[in-house]
């Protein structure tokens, strides 16, 4: 039965030879075989650490292991081979029925997989001989599906278990890239482990996702999204107040590099003028664009508010035409917002995600954006959805992010709006407060910094 537990298995970590240098073991039973049994005795005899169970719904061979398990299937004609270090899924095509298993660090949990089909599988075996390399996918932050593990908590009459702590996505993200990514250079010299495609989904319902495994700056985080909402590019009013994320940006060397010599500060047609004057002709930091453009904020929440089923609840920061005038081309490109049952959620499409330095930052900016905007229409917060592009790690950023993940997660803080709010021009610094902020000590990062059309950001 689904969510069935059996006696504990010890977990003991091994690690098997290739089938070929194991001559006193049987292998692997063909294609044709037709005795099950001996088919189940092959399997386990390369996989002693997990149990299987037969499936008879589907047509392939799934695992799925903690990082106590260290999985290695032989390569052969007929099959793919599979190896595994750390939660992952990993999927077979073949004649076997499906198997499934779930590794714990003080127990072992025999079930079922859910009968749903995976998200990507292999459509051909390799050839004859040949070693293939095993495919990773995401262990966090995906739409992987999980198995069930035990009945539900109101069956056994009992509290169910909190919610995974939401940062360990980020740093099960984190794993997965240093793990499973592709070396990739860029014009700076730099370097960057890349893979392409992750996704977070982070709850807003009662806490407020601003990392604690580092110290990030709430006052950073906060100015920033206000000087966005303002409509400013105008980095030195930023520089005033104390936050110097867009410094280097805006510095007198960077901008003459790009050819914008009579331009110190002005950082282009940035976030926030896309944000609030979109088509807007950019003339510099100074000009007044009252009127002029389209006001996709302003949009957005009156869309909330009149009409809170519409699917077109979108801001985009990615505006081709004035890419060559921005100091930086915008990372987080476009926003959409969504409500159900009382609750406004954000997802955000972020083409390059810096995943040192920019994640942890975009990750409360927006969050924080989708409290006021909730506010201001009456809603409360829901979900931030993080979808990324090409999530990358700098080889300069590697070292101390593994330091990062040996850090255990503490408690997210608790964010108050502490007056009434009726526009989104009217927020100050001092409607909000933060409660129970108590991360992890600062980790410094140095920031790569690169134009779109000299380098990636």
């Amino acid at each position: 039965m689904d969510g069935e537990t059996w006696p504990a298995r010890p977990t003991e970590r091994k690690t098997l030879k290739p089938l070929d240098e194991r001559p006193d073991e049987k292998p692997p039973l063909s294609h044709g075989s037709q005795d099950k049994s001996q088919e189940l005795q092959g399997l386990e005899s390369i996989l002693p650490s997990c149990f299987l169970k037969s499936k008879p719904e589907r047509q392939e061979l799934a695992f799925r292991c903690s990082p106590e398990a260290s999985i290695h299937y032989p390569a052969g004609k007929d099959r793919l081979s599979l190896a595994s270090e750390g939660e992952c899924w990993l999927f077979k095509s073949g004649s076997f029925k499906e198997f499934g298993c779930q590794m714990s660090p003080k127990k072992l949990l025999r079930t079922k997989l859910p009968t749903v089909s995976p998200p990507e599988v292999w459509s051909r075996p390799p050839p004859s001989g040949a070693r293939t390399r095993a495919r990773t996918l995401p262990a966090t932050g995906s739409e992987l599906p999980r198995p069930l593990s035990l009945p539900a908590a109101q069956e056994r009459g009992t509290e169910p278990p909190p919610p995974p702590h939401g940062e360990l996505q980020y740093l099960g993200q984190i794993k997965h890239i240093l793990r499973c990514s592709s070396r990739k250079d860029d014009r700076m010299g730099t370097g960057t482990l890349s893979v392409f495609s992750m996704q977070a989904r982070y709850s807003l319902r009662d806490e407020f996702p601003l990392l604690t495994t580092k110290r990030v700056f709430w006052e950073d985080v906060l100015e920033g999204l206000l000087w966005f909402i303002k409509g400013s590019t105008n980095a030195k009013e930023l520089s005033s107040k104390g936050v110097k994320i867009w410094d280097a940006s805006g510095s007198r060397d960077f901008l003459d590099s790009l050819g914008f010599s009579t331009r110190a500060g002005d950082l282009g047609p940035v976030y926030g003028f896309q944000w609030r004057h979109f088509g807007a002709e950019y003339k510099d930091m100074d000009s007044d664009y009252s009127g002029e453009g389209v006001d996709q904020l302003q949009k957005v929440t009156d869309t909330i508010k009149t009409n809170p089923n519409d699917r077109i609840v979108i801001m985009c920061a990615w505006n081709p035409k004035d890419l060559a005038l921005t100091a930086l081309p915008p990372c987080p490109a476009l926003c959409q917002f969504y409500v159900v049952n009382g609750e406004l959620s954000c997802q955000l499409y972020e083409w390059s995600g810096d995943m040192g330095l920019g994640m942890p930052f975009n990750i409360a900016s927006y969050s924080l954006l989708t409290y006021m905007i909730a506010h201001i229409t009456g809603l409360k917060p829901g979900d931030f959805v993080h979808t990324l592009g090409d999530a990358h790690i700098y080889m300069n950023h590697i070292e101390p992010l593994k330091m990062q993940l040996q850090r255990e997660p503490r408690p997210f803080l608790k964010l108050k709006i502490l007056q009434k709010v009726e526009k989104i021009d009217d927020f100050k610094a001092e409607d909000f407060q933060i409660e129970g902020y108590n991360p992890h000590p600062t980790i410094k990062m140095e920031m790569a910094i690169k134009s779109a059309f000299k380098g990636v950001v």
